[in-house]
């Protein structure tokens, strides 16, 4: 069963408790990275600057306290985290 790394479990944290949940359900069936959780202002503005993102600070779902968006990356397999998040919904 695959779990969260270092990196993944501190970005876990500064997601919005619900969105949390959910990770952490579909951690068990797909094997992914979190690759971004909350994000500060001059990491927005980075992402904006480099087109990593098409919104500044602080109308991004990234910048609110408990962030309801997250980036991230499926490590392999036949099954992606988009796939699993549509069917849990």
């Amino acid at each position: 069963m695959p779990t969260f790394g270092a990196r993944s479990r501190r970005h876990l944290q500064t997601l919005h408790p619900s969105l949390s949940s959910v990770l952490e359900a579909v951690i068990q069936d797909v094997d992914f990275t979190i690759l971004c959780g909350r994000r500060g202002k001059a990491e927005q503005e980075e992402h904006r600057a480099t087109g990593r993102s098409q919104v500044g600070w602080p109308y991004s779902k990234h910048n609110c306290p408990e962030p309801i968006s997250m980036s991230s990356n499926p490590k392999s397999g036949p099954k992606t985290l988009r796939g699993c998040l549509r069917r849990s919904t």
